[in-house]
């Protein structure tokens, strides 16, 4: 699907999908399932605007819809991230079509609500440097390579790495600088479903490596037989799972885009 380096609305005021469901990320609350319904009828349309749109793929991860959230994250067609990446985006845009898919660009108009008093229909909207739709990459860092602060120890003094991996995405790899150094992951998924990760911790902190096992899954960390959550020390550690859990949607929307290739995302 192209390599994801970071990608952005009919209105960018709204939160369709976001705002009514309630959620509050900060606070750990999740998606209603109806939220994962529309998801997967609307195709993975992204309905959102630029409150609703930072909201959408962690509620659903919250609530355990990751095949959702990966049906919105590889959509290809307008409006989608996707589409922009294959319109040749370096930058994040203001409007989702603001190259249109013929190749001309959008001219920027906008209708203000009738209800609004003092409303000025003549508003022009276009950005090509607009950086809002652009926060779906921290999700793509938390669930797609796999690399969070813990909550309960932020600022990267305890590092989580789960990764999640789809068919349609084999390989991710990420790094974050923090205070105490650079903690980084690269995974690699082979064709017969088996899971390569490498992890670094920089001293001064630990982490915890949350495994996508299934039950036929062996896991092995440096060497030694895992289990299905790892403390890991400063260093350097390499993780092997047999049978790894793989997603399904990420595959489903590739398949429906307009051209299959290299499957990566690469966030440093």
């Amino acid at each position: 699907m192209g390599r994801i380096r970071g990608v952005q609305g009919d209105d960018p005021g709204r939160g369709d999908l976001g705002g009514p469901s309630g959620v509050d990320v900060g606070r750990g609350e999740q998606a209603d399932p109806a939220a994962a319904v529309l998801v997967r009828s609307a195709g993975g349309r992204v309905a959102t605007g630029f409150l609703g749109t930072p909201l959408v793929l962690p509620a659903l991860a919250a609530a355990g819809y990751f095949d959702e959230a990966y049906l919105m994250l590889f959509r290809r067609e307008v409006p989608s991230w996707l589409y922009q990446v294959d319109q040749g985006a370096t930058t994040i845009w203001e409007r989702w079509d603001a190259i249109r898919p013929d190749g001309s660009i959008h001219p920027g108009t906008m209708t203000s609500p009738v209800e609004v008093p003092g409303a000025n229909s003549d508003g022009h909207m276009l950005s090509f440097n607009h950086y809002a739709y652009g926060a779906v990459i921290d999700w793509v860092y938390r669930y797609v390579a796999g690399i969070a602060p813990d909550r309960r120890q932020p600022g990267y003094r305890r590092v989580v790495f789960a990764p999640k991996p789809a068919k349609g995405v084999d390989w991710a790899r990420a790094s974050v600088d923090t205070p105490y150094g650079n903690a980084a992951i690269a995974w690699q998924l082979d064709g017969d479903g088996k899971l390569s990760v490498d992890i670094e911790l920089p001293s001064g902190t630990s982490g915890e490596f949350i495994v996508p096992a299934t039950a036929e899954s062996r896991i092995h960390v440096d060497g030694d037989p895992g289990t299905a959550s790892v403390s890991l020390a400063p260093g350097h550690h390499s993780v092997t799972i047999t049978h790894a859990r793989v997603l399904a949607a990420a595959h489903d929307a590739e398949a429906a885009g307009s051209e299959a290739g290299a499957s990566s995302a690469v966030l440093w």
